[in-house]
């Protein structure tokens, strides 16, 4: 187990139990800013530590809504479906 780095509203849900950074996490990190850029708001968001990590392991983010989506008409279908955002992927 490596101790943790990163800015904790990108890390991806594994890093936050320890977890190693891979190409994985960096996909997060990835879906976390374009989900940004889209919405102008993080896709997991919560007043401490803490309730953000359940945030990001458990809740999905909030969907784009249609303005943030109109925004990014080019916008790929993997990241309005929040594919990059999956805390379980298939």
């Amino acid at each position: 187990m490596q101790p943790s780095s990163g800015t904790p509203f990108y890390m991806a849900p594994e890093l936050h139990d320890g977890g190693v950074h891979s190409t994985a996490s960096d996909l997060w990190a990835l879906g976390c800013v374009l989900y940004q850029c889209a919405a102008g708001r993080l896709p997991f968001q919560a007043p401490m530590l803490e309730e953000l990590i359940d945030n990001i392991k458990f809740a999905p983010p909030q969907p784009l809504s249609g303005a943030g989506r109109a925004q990014c008409p080019g916008l790929p279908c993997c990241c309005q479906s929040h594919a990059l955002l999956c805390s379980r992927p298939c």
